[in-house]
């Protein structure tokens, strides 16, 4: 269903903005604190990291307990249901070697790069160039706040592209290297950056 694929999509992507948008507002106090209780700013990192590490289970734990149910996998009374078969370790191999499976490995090493090569340079650049870290943590939240802002846009362009998840996401992606190129080309004042950003 074309309406029920769109509303799953809007809400993992909203979820995932709005967790951002919470770590962000979370994240620099909560370092502070651990670091001021244990005098050791390396510790109230780790014991911060720890802790976002628990919440993520208990996320997990919670995803599952409300959609246990959605998805039956056992076969309903009075029905028998295809015997289980055991999948030899070469077949398992041979899954491994897709074109297909490979790619997507290869995008996702190179998006989880590209984001992890961003949030270096913005920290940098907070550091060393403005000598303003402290406003690192705002810039990213308004950007956090504008993706949120930016997820209304997901229902038009999903019927645009008539329910293509992929297709939506390459027209994102495609928007997003022009956006770079726009900046990269133009070399904006800061004021700039962080509006067209």
């Amino acid at each position: 269903d074309l309406n029920e694929r769109t509303a799953l999509y809007i809400n993992a992507g909203r979820g995932q903005m709005g967790s951002g948008l919470i770590f962000g507002i979370i994240s620099v106090p909560l370092i502070a604190l651990f670091s001021q209780l244990t005098n050791n700013s390396a510790l109230g990192y780790t014991l911060f990291v720890g802790l976002m590490g628990i919440f993520c289970c208990i996320g997990y734990w919670l995803l599952f307990a409300v959609t246990k149910g959605c998805e039956e996998t056992k076969p309903t009374k009075g029905t028998t249901g295809p015997a289980l078969e055991r999948v030899p370790l070469s077949a398992m191999l041979k899954s491994v070697v897709n074109p297909s499976l490979i790619a997507l490995m290869i995008c996702t090493i190179l998006g989880n790069c590209s984001m992890f090569l961003t949030s270096a340079v913005t920290a940098y650049y907070f550091t060393y160039n403005l000598n303003a870290m402290a406003f690192m943590g705002v810039f990213m939240t308004l950007r956090s706040v504008a993706a949120l802002g930016s997820s209304w846009l997901t229902p038009p362009l999903m019927r645009l592209f008539k329910g293509s998840k992929k297709a939506v996401t390459i027209f994102g992606n495609v928007i997003a290297v022009g956006h770079m190129f726009v900046l990269w080309a133009i070399r904006p004042t800061f004021i700039v950056y962080a509006v067209v950003s």
